[in-house]
């Protein structure tokens, strides 16, 4: 994965799209005040959409047994690895790593980054988004009970 994204939509275009996979998402930390960020980098807090840690409020109907909830909480991008450096990209091959530690980043874009064109000193910097224009959601990894920023990582 990359160490750069772009979140452009507002939480509740997020909320409407969750919706129409009928998903339904909770706030355990209440809504976040995030707006617009045109560049999350991998030590910047980011909204994520993990697993509900507990069962949806709502009795299952009987036509859809299979009701699922999601959290939507505010969490750094990456953690501190035993060097310092953040950790943004996890090999799982060979990996024991908990379901529970899973997440969605919900995004507009994420960039890479390749070796400067010949005569640049800069890198090139490329821009990945939905073909429809659409929301996409980034495979990533979180660890719970640690606050962003707190320097624990998460």
């Amino acid at each position: 994965m990359c160490n750069e994204a772009a979140r452009l939509r507002a939480i509740g275009e997020i909320v409407d799209a969750f919706s129409q996979l009928k998903i339904p998402l909770r706030f355990p930390g209440g809504v976040p005040n995030l707006g617009e960020a045109p560049s999350i980098r991998i030590t910047d807090p980011a909204a994520i959409v993990c697993a509900a840690a507990a069962p949806p409020a709502a009795t299952p109907s009987p036509a859809d047994p299979d009701t699922v909830a999601a959290d939507l909480i505010v969490r750094r991008w990456s953690w501190p690895g035993p060097t310092g450096k953040p950790v943004y990209n996890f090999r799982s091959e060979g990996r024991a790593f908990p379901a529970a530690g899973r997440c969605l980043i919900p995004l507009d874009a994420f960039f890479e980054f390749t070796d400067p064109a010949p005569g640049t000193k800069r890198k090139t910097k490329w821009r990945f988004t939905a073909a429809d224009g659409g929301l996409i959601g980034v495979a990533g990894l979180w660890r719970a009970g640690v606050v962003p920023g707190a320097g624990g990582g998460d």
